[in-house]
């Protein structure tokens, strides 16, 4: 990670689930000296107010930090997720006070496999970033989010991260990564 910043990486980017925990572990005691220089996003899963705010409260010891840059609702896959993130009490009353409280200053969305969800929890609540996949391989197999969440991102003024460049792992075999990254 010091080798990736010394090269110019600037943004970081990791979730509660990594690892289990691991991920977030080693991410902080690496970026200690160099906290104020990068971007830092994490993810959380859990759907309720209480677990959301346990589990955020957990990936902020393991990063040791006091805040990140932005704080993502990870993984919207399916409408039970959708209909449980807009219920009263819900993860978007703890990403608010995480927000209001300096913890976090951003929040988005992700989401890896249902397009049509993520394009409307994007119209249906004012998040400020999302990630998507997005990529030459994914596109050839209709699994890329390109059509159907970019634009309503772009018209939302939304900061877009793209994800899965080279399709979840399947581009195995090619003399160049380099229309994949260009893609993307």
């Amino acid at each position: 990670l010091h080798r990736a910043f010394e090269l110019g990486v600037n943004t970081f980017d990791t979730a509660h689930i990594y690892g289990n925990g691991e991920s977030e572990r080693k991410l902080g005691l690496a970026i200690k000296d160099f906290r104020d220089k990068i971007w830092l996003n994490t993810k959380v899963m859990d759907r309720t107010y209480d677990g959301f705010m346990r589990l955020f409260d957990l990936s902020m010891k393991r990063i040791q930090q006091d805040y990140v840059d932005l704080l993502f609702v990870h993984s919207l896959d399916d409408q039970q997720d959708f209909d449980r993130i807009f219920q009263p009490n819900s993860v978007l009353k703890a990403v608010e006070e995480i927000k209001a409280s300096g913890r976090a200053k951003h929040i988005g969305v992700s989401g890896h496999w249902v397009k049509d969800l993520q394009a409307k929890i994007i119209q249906d609540y004012p998040f400020e970033a999302v990630l998507s996949p997005v990529g030459l391989f994914n596109a050839a197999y209709k699994y890329d989010f390109v059509e159907t969440v970019l634009p309503i991102a772009r018209k939302q003024n939304m900061a877009v991260f793209g994800m899965k460049v080279f399709g979840a792992g399947r581009v195995k075999h090619t003399a160049s990564i380099r229309p994949y990254m260009q893609f993307a």
